[in-house]
């Protein structure tokens, strides 16, 4: 499961913190990324949230060694 965080620094551009929690072998591990914008593409929070959201989802598939989430069959 991936969350992102807006983060503020003063003197520094906004960006989103992207955590994800992956289990491997029985252990969870954290890992952590961010994602930097420009605030002249993505200009409304709604723009912003969306692109982090699909860059945390992008993260956790890498992390976890999948290329792509792969959709479940109903059977």
């Amino acid at each position: 499961m991936a969350s992102i965080e807006l983060r503020t620094p003063k003197n520094k551009p906004a960006y989103y913190k992207i955590t994800a929690s992956i289990t491997l072998n029985g252990q969870t591990i954290r890992k952590f990324s961010r994602f930097e914008f420009d605030p002249k593409t993505l200009k409304t929070a709604k723009q912003r949230v969306a692109a982090a959201t699909a860059a945390a989802f992008e993260f956790e598939a890498k992390s976890t060694g999948r290329s792509r989430a792969q959709p479940q069959r109903c059977q």
